[in-house]
């Protein structure tokens, strides 16, 4: 079961309506203090916390303990990242890219595809050699 524990939240701007993307991945805009989903390219920010329509505030979690929703199947242990939807997936690294850019955290528990999980935020992945 997917819980939550000490959380170091931030409140933005939604820069798109995420009303249906409670605990996914978002990224900063380019828009100063707005936040939208991750898509194919810039870093994590945080993992969504509530349910903001576009211009409304949106809470992002940004270390500790927190709720995700998986985008495909992720071990207890793995490193965690966003796929294109703003998904958890499995972090698999690669040699040409530094993984510590790309991790948002580790999973606590186990879970397959569209299962809110747990994982602990705010960390970095050992980096590739």
């Amino acid at each position: 079961m997917a819980t939550e524990g000490y959380l170091v939240n931030g409140t933005l701007t939604a820069g798109a309506d995420l009303s249906t993307k409670q605990f996914s991945i978002v990224k900063l805009s380019t828009t100063a203090n707005r936040t939208v989903l991750l898509g194919t390219l810039g870093a994590a920010y945080g993992v969504l916390q509530n349910k903001p329509l576009n211009n409304a505030f949106a809470t992002v979690a940004l270390l500790g303990f927190v709720q995700v929703k998986a985008g495909g199947t992720i071990t207890a242990g793995d490193y965690i990242t966003s796929d294109a939807a703003g998904l958890a997936i499995k972090l698999t690294p690669d040699t040409a890219t530094p993984v510590f850019m790309d991790c948002l955290g580790i999973a606590l528990e186990s879970a397959v595809a569209n299962d809110v999980f747990t994982a602990d935020i705010g960390r970095s992945a050992p980096t590739v050699t």
